[in-house]
C-alpha cells in the first residue's frame, strides 16, 4: 500500500481496507494525530491592518498560479463544500484560517506551533513535549489546573495536544454555542501561560508514565535503534518524549527555568498558526480571534534549519532489531532532502503509489505468491527541515525472514521496473484524476480532526492552498520524478530486519531493544540487472484501474425519503433497508450484508470463521486493491454472531465489487500455501495480543466475561489444530446456515440494491428464517448486585499496573442508559484531574461509556507505574465516594449544563454520508426499526431529574453496583480467563433476536 505518512512510531502493516477518499497526507491528519511535512522558514509579518481574502470555489479545475499564491487572494474550497473561508494575519504575525459553518453542531480550533521534538535542547531531551503538558494547566486569567478540562467536557467537547518531529498542536472542540468561552481559555495558554511550579514535578511523573506506558512498544523500540544511529548533529539523534532523568532538575538549573527558556525561544506568533471553525459569520470570528489572538507574543522567530545528513557513518549497512512481539518486518530507507516544496506535483506521492501498489504482478502480490510476505507499504516516513525519509516497509513471512536478502534484491528489481518503465504520464493521470474527483466531492469530517489537519498543512502549503492543495496534482513532471527515484538507491540505502532469534550484540538507551549493525556492500542489495532475483518472481506494473468512476451522476428522487424504507424481493428472500441519499450531494453509497451465522459461541467455530475470513481477505487483496484507491473500499469483518460485507464509495461500480468479493466467498481457492502462511499470520497475531499494553489487555478481557466469546490465545490453542480440510468443510455449510440483513444508502436507486442483495442471497445460498435458517441470538450476562464485586486477575508481563472498574446497568432501557451517560460525563473530568493530575497515578486515566448491545455499562481505568492494582482499585473506589459530596451539592443548573453536554453529542447531525449511514446501522442494530434510537434517549436524558440523578449514583456507583472488578497481575498463571467469578454473580441474561 502507499505508505501514509507517519510519526516516529510506525503504523502497523495490517491491511488498511478503506477507500482512497483523500490524499495520503490529508487522510493521515485525519485519521492520526500525525503531522505532515512541516514549514520551511519563518512566516512574513503582514502590515496592518490584517489583509483578508474571502474564499471561493476554483474554476478552471484545478487551476494553478492563482493569485493565492502570491499573497493575499483566495482560499480555494471544493465546489461540494458549503463552508465560508478566510485567511488573515494577524499585526503580531499569526497566521489565521477562519470557518463559518452555520450548519455546525460542533465548533473547533487548533493551534499549531512550529516547533516539535528536532528542537528539543541536547541536554533537555523531551522539553517540547513536557511543554506541551504543561501548557494545559493554568493561566493568568483560568489558574486552575483542571479549568480547562472541565470546560470543554462540560460543554459537549474534547481537547488534546500532540508533539511531533517539527510541531506541536493544541485542539478542541465544543457545543457550538460555547465557543468565544473556549477560545478565551484557550488563548491563554499562548499569551500567560503560568507553569506553576507545583505542577512541574507532577508532570515530569506523567511524561514519565507515557513513556513507560510505551516501554515495550516495538515501533518505539526500532525508532529508539534508529535515533542512536543517527548523525549525533542531525536533529533524529533526539530522544523525542522524554521521562524522568531527561528532565530532572539539574544543580543550579530546575527544569522549570529551563521549561520557560524553551518557551521564550520557540513559542512565537509568527511561528503559530491558527484555524477556528465555528457558526459564526466571518466578521464576528475574526473579530474574537483578534480580540484573544492578537496578544500572543511575536518574537520574530525563525525555525532552526539543519544541514547535517541523517547518517555520519558510510551507506548501505543493516541493522538487525531483536523485537517484543513476533515480528517479522524488513524496512529499507533512503535519506532524501526536504521534499515539501515539491507539493503541487507530489513526486513522492507518485513513487509511493507506484512502489506500494499490491495489486496482481506487483511486488507484494508476488512475494506473496512465493509465501515470502504478508504486507507492504511505501513513502515518507518523515519531512522535515533537516531533511526526508523515503522508506518501503515489508511484513515477511518466517520463510521471508530466511529469505531476507533474497527479498531485498527482489525491492531493488522491483524498483528498477518502476524507475525503467513506470514512469507514464496516463499513471500520473489516474492519481490526478481520482484526486481531483474527491476534491470535488470531499464531505465534510470532525470538526476537531478538520481544524487540526489544517493547522498543520498550513505550515507546508500556502494559507490558500491549506484546503486544496493535498489534492492537489499539478502537472507530471518526469525530470522531478526521476531525481528523487534516483536517490532510491543502494549506496543510499540502510536495512532494517525486526523479527525474532536476530543476532544482537548492543541495547538502546531508552527501550532497551536489542540490535545489531553491519555494514554492507552495494552488491549485496543490487538486483543484478533484468535477470530474477527469486525463483519463479514474475513482476509486472499495474494495469490501468478499472474502479475509477466514469460516471459521477447524484441521483436525484422524485420523492426525497427522510428514513431508510424496507423492502424484500424474491418472496422475502431479500430483506433490505434503502435510503436514496437527498442531504449529501455525492456519488457515493454505503451497503451492507449483516450476515448471521448460529453456533458462533462454540470456540471452534468461532475460530475457523476468524480462519475463513482472512483466507478471503488474502485472496481478494490484490484483485480489490485498484478499488480502493479508486475510492471503493470494501471490509469483510467479525461481527458477534457472524460476518458483516460492507462496500463503501463512489457507488458506480459497486455492483462489479459486490460480485467480485462474493464469488470469492462462495468458492475461495482452496490453497495449502496461502493457509499455512494466513494461518502462522493470525496465530501470531493472537499471540502477539500479550505484548499489547496493559490497559488494552485488560480492556479485552471484558467482551468474553459478558459475551461468552473467546480470547485470542484460546483460540489460538484451537487454531493450532487446524486443517484445511477443516476450514473447506466448515466453509461448505457456512452460509445456507445463515440469514442476512441488507442495507443500503446513499447514491443507488431501489432497483440497484435490490439486485446487489439478492446476488449476495444467490451466490451464498442464504436463508431466511421462513426457509429454515437458524435463529440468532445477542446474549449479554446480566450481573448481579454483590458485594464486594467479583474481581478478575489478568496477567500482563509489564511493570505498569492495571485496574478496570466494569459497571452494568440493571435494565436494558433508555431509562437506564440516560443515567449511564449524564454520570458518565459528570465524573469524567473531576476523575481524570483528581487521579491524573493531582494525585498523579498514570497517564492512562479515564472513564467511558460501555454499553453491550442495549445493556447499559460504564468503566473507569487507571494504568499506573507507580501503584499495585490493588491500590489502584481503592483508588477508583475512593474517588466515587468523595464525588458522592460533590453530587449532593449539585444544582439544577449544574444538572442542565451536564444534559446539553451529553445532548450535544446525541444530537449531533451526521456530517457526511458515511456517518448518516453508521447511524441507521446503529439503529437497526440495536432493534429500532423506526431510527427513533436517539431521539428517544435523548427524551429520556431531557426526563432525568436532580433526585432521581442522585439516587441512580448511588445505586450505580456506590451501594446497588452491578459489575466487575479486572486487575492485572504479574502472575503468570493468570493468564486464562477465568469465569467461574462472573457465572456466580450472573442472574440470567439479556437476550435479543438478531
Amino acid at each position: 500500500m502507499s505508505q501514509l505518512p507517519r510519526l516516529p512510531n510506525k503504523e502497523s502493516l495490517e491491511a488498511m481496507r478503506l477507500p482512497t477518499l483523500l490524499p495520503l497526507v490529508l487522510l493521515n491528519l485525519l485519521l492520526l494525530a500525525a503531522c505532515a511535512p512541516e514549514g520551511d522558514g519563518a512566516k512574513g509579518e503582514a502590515a496592518s491592518p490584517a489583509a483578508t481574502a474571502e474564499i471561493q470555489a476554483a474554476p478552471p479545475w484545478f487551476s494553478a498560479g492563482t493569485a493565492a499564491e502570491q499573497g493575499a487572494g483566495p482560499v480555494y474550497r471544493s465546489p461540494n463544500d458549503d463552508r465560508q473561508y478566510r485567511h488573515l494575519t494577524l499585526a503580531n504575525g499569526l497566521d489565521v484560517l477562519l470557518i463559518s459553518d452555520p450548519a455546525s453542531d460542533k465548533a473547533a480550533a487548533s493551534l499549531s506551533v512550529n516547533v516539535g521534538s528536532f528542537d528539543n535542547p541536547p541536554d533537555r531531551e523531551g522539553l517540547a513535549h513536557f511543554l506541551e503538558h504543561m501548557l494545559f494547566l493554568g493561566t493568568d486569567r483560568y489558574p486552575e489546573p483542571d479549568e480547562y478540562q472541565a470546560f470543554i467536557s462540560e460543554h459537549g467537547g474534547g481537547h488534546n495536544a500532540y508533539t511531533s518531529l517539527e510541531e506541536t498542536n493544541y485542539f478542541f472542540d465544543v457545543d457550538a454555542p460555547h465557543l468565544m468561552a473556549a477560545l478565551d481559555r484557550f488563548s491563554r495558554f499562548f499569551v500567560a501561560p503560568l507553569f506553576n511550579p507545583e505542577y512541574v514535578d507532577r508532570e515530569r511523573h506523567a511524561v514519565e508514565s507515557e513513556y513507560r506506558l510505551k516501554i515495550q512498544d516495538d515501533s518505539r523500540r526500532e525508532w529508539d535503534v534508529l535515533r542512536e544511529l543517527a548523525n549525533p548533529e542531525h536533529p533524529f539523534a533526539k530522544f523525542s518524549v522524554g521521562n524522568l532523568e531527561t528532565l530532572a532538575d539539574r544543580e543550579g538549573r530546575p527544569v522549570r527555568e529551563d521549561l520557560l527558556a524553551f518557551y521564550q525561544r520557540h513559542y512565537s506568533a509568527n511561528q503559530m498558526n491558527l484555524v477556528v471553525l465555528g457558526t459564526e459569520d466571518l466578521d464576528t470570528l475574526e473579530q474574537a480571534v483578534s480580540e484573544r489572538f492578537g496578544e500572543v507574543p511575536n518574537r520574530n522567530l525563525a525555525p532552526v534549519e539543519s544541514a547535517a545528513p541523517l547518517f555520519a557513518r558510510e551507506l548501505p549497512f543493516r541493522v538487525a532489531i531483536a523485537p517484543e512481539k513476533d515480528l517479522r518486518q524488513l524496512s529499507i530507507g533512503f535519506p532524501l532532502p526536504t521534499v515539501a516544496a515539491l507539493w503541487p506535483t507530489k513526486p513522492v506521492d507518485y513513487l509511493g503509489h507506484l512502489l506500494g501498489h499490491e495489486g496482481e504482478g506487483t511486488l507484494l502480490a508476488e512475494l506473496k505468491r512465493l509465501g515470502l510476505a504478508e504486507a507492504l507499504s511505501a513513502g515518507l516516513v518523515y519531512d522535515s527541515r533537516a531533511g526526508a525519509l523515503f522508506s518501503v516497509t515489508i511484513a515477511l513471512t518466517e520463510e521471508g525472514v530466511r529469505q531476507e536478502a533474497a527479498v531485498t534484491r527482489a525491492f531493488f528489481a522491483w524498483l528498477s521496473l518502476v524507475r525503467n518503465r513506470g514512469f507514464e504520464p496516463w499513471r500520473y493521470g489516474e492519481l490526478a484524476d481520482l484526486s481531483e474527483i474527491a476534491f470535488r466531492f470531499a464531505e465534510k469530517q470532525s470538526p476537531s480532526n478538520y481544524v487540526r489537519a489544517l493547522g498543520t498543512l498550513m505550515h507546508t502549503y500556502p494559507a490558500g492552498e491549506a484546503v486544496r492543495g493535498p489534492f492537489l496534482f499539478e502537472a507530471y513532471d518526469e525530470g522531478v520524478i526521476r531525481q528523487i527515484a534516483d536517490r532510491l538507491r543502494p549506496d543510499n540505502a540502510f536495512v532494517t530486519l525486526m523479527a525474532q532469534g536476530v543476532e544482537t550484540d548492543t541495547r538502546s538507551a531508552y527501550y532497551q531493544a536489542p540490535y545489531r549493525v553491519e555494514d554492507l556492500d552495494v552488491g549485496d542489495l543490487d538486483a543484478g540487472g533484468v535477470e530474477p532475483v527469486l525463483p519463479g518472481l514474475a513482476l509486472a506494473l499495474p494495469a490501468p484501474n478499472i474502479y475509477i468512476p466514469e460516471q459521477l451522476t447524484v441521483l436525484r428522487a422524485d420523492n426525497p425519503q427522510a428514513l431508510p424504507e424496507r423492502v424484500s424481493a424474491e418472496g422475502g428472500r431479500v430483506d433490505l433497508w434503502h435510503y436514496p441519499d437527498s442531504q449529501f450531494n455525492t456519488p457515493r453509497a454505503l451497503f451492507e450484508a449483516r450476515i448471521a451465522i448460529p453456533d458462533l459461541d462454540d470456540r471452534r467455530r468461532e475460530t475457523l470463521l476468524d480462519l475463513y475470513r482472512a483466507l478471503v481477505v488474502d485472496q481478494l487483496s490484490s484483485r480489490t486493491y485498484p478499488a480502493s484507491q479508486a475510492g471503493l473500499g470494501f471490509d469483510l469483518s467479525r461481527w458477534d454472531n457472524g460476518l458483516s460485507l460492507s462496500v463503501q464509495g463512489y457507488s458506480e461500480k459497486q455492483a462489479l465489487l459486490v460480485k467480485d468479493i462474493v464469488a470469492v466467498m462462495a468458492a475461495p481457492e482452496w490453497d495449502s500455501a496461502r493457509f499455512e502462511r494466513v494461518k502462522s499470520q493470525l496465530l501470531r497475531q493472537w499471540r502477539n495480543t500479550t505484548k499489547d499494553w496493559p490497559i488494552s489487555q485488560v480492556f479485552s478481557r471484558v467482551g468474553p466475561l459478558l459475551r461468552d466469546t473467546w480470547l485470542p490465545l484460546e483460540k489460538a490453542e484451537t487454531l493450532e489444530g487446524l486443517a484445511l480440510a477443516d476450514v473447506q468443510a466448515f466453509a461448505a455449510e457456512l452460509f445456507p446456515r445463515g440469514h442476512a440483513r441488507f442495507y443500503a444508502g446513499g447514491n443507488l436507486d431501489r432497483a440497484q440494491a435490490l439486485a446487489m442483495a439478492a446476488s449476495v442471497t444467490d451466490k451464498l445460498r442464504l436463508k431466511t428464517p421462513g426457509e429454515g435458517a437458524i435463529p440468532v441470538e445477542y446474549r449479554v450476562h446480566n450481573l448481579a448486585h454483590r458485594d464486594p464485586l467479583p474481581a478478575f486477575d489478568v496477567h500482563v508481563d509489564h511493570s505498569d499496573s492495571v485496574a478496570v472498574l466494569f459497571l452494568q446497568g440493571r435494565e436494558d432501557t433508555l431509562a437506564e442508559r440516560a443515567l449511564f451517560a449524564l454520570l458518565q460525563k459528570l465524573t469524567e473530568a473531576p476523575f481524570y484531574s483528581e487521579l491524573r493530575t493531582e494525585r498523579q497515578l498514570g497517564y492512562v486515566v479515564g472513564s467511558s461509556i460501555s454499553p453491550m448491545h442495549r445493556v447499559p455499562g460504564a468503566m473507569f481505568y487507571v494504568q499506573s507505574p507507580s501503584r499495585d492494582s490493588a491500590a489502584l482499585r481503592d483508588e477508583i473506589d475512593g474517588f466515587l465516594a468523595r464525588h458522592e459530596a460533590r453530587m449532593a451539592a449539585l444544582t439544577d443548573a449544574d444538572l442542565e449544563r451536564i444534559r446539553a453536554a451529553v445532548l450535544a453529542d446525541i444530537e449531533e447531525k451526521p456530517k457526511n454520508l458515511m456517518e448518516l449511514g453508521a447511524r441507521h446501522l446503529e439503529a437497526l442494530h440495536l432493534g429500532y426499526n423506526a431510527f427513533d434510537f436517539r431521539q428517544r434517549l435523548a427524551e429520556a436524558i431531557r426526563g432525568v431529574s436532580l433526585d432521581q440523578l442522585r439516587d441512580a449514583y448511588r445505586r450505580i456507583l456506590l451501594e446497588g453496583r452491578e459489575g466487575l472488578w479486572l486487575l492485572s497481575s504479574r502472575d503468570p498463571g493468570r493468564q486464562a480467563l477465568d469465569r467461574a467469578p462472573r457465572d456466580a454473580a450472573a442472574e440470567g441474561e439479556f437476550v435479543y433476536p438478531q
